[in-house]
């Protein structure tokens, strides 16, 4: 399970890299599917892939233009903010790669922006972390 979820993520990466977000999309979509269904054995692993998946699933909506599934997946990215597997350092670096790809789009309503800017902020109060 490790290894097939370790494989799945690197060829989502290799779709988003190719910049096929659709595909890219569908296959992290699997590993956060599979991560949920096995939540005993993933558990137990030393690598945990959901963290970085929705990253990259956010990322993909973005470039997809897919701006009210982008609420609910970072919500979920925000969710895991605390666990114990989410370094400073990633959770710092999911949450500025999302933000700033979010502001840059011209596609995406301001409100919108606003609106996710507004749940980062209250996580990281509620979580007392800080970017």
């Amino acid at each position: 399970l490790e290894i097939r979820l370790e494989n799945l993520f690197y060829l989502a990466e290799d779709q988003f890299s190719e910049r096929n977000y659709t595909e890219a999309f569908q296959d992290f979509t699997k590993i956060v599917a599979l991560e949920a269904q096995e939540s005993e054995a993933v558990s137990k692993h030393k690598q945990q892939w959901s963290f970085k998946t929705l990253q990259k699933m956010c990322a993909c909506l973005i470039h997809l233009d897919r701006f009210d599934e982008v609420e609910a997946t970072y919500a979920q990215l925000l969710a895991l903010i605390n666990k114990s597997y989410v370094t400073a350092n990633d959770r710092d670096q999911a949450l500025d790669s999302v933000l700033t790809l979010l502001g840059k789009s011209d596609a995406c309503d301001k409100n919108m922006v606003a609106k996710i800017y507004a749940m980062t902020l209250t996580r990281l109060k509620q979580t007392n972390k800080r970017l």
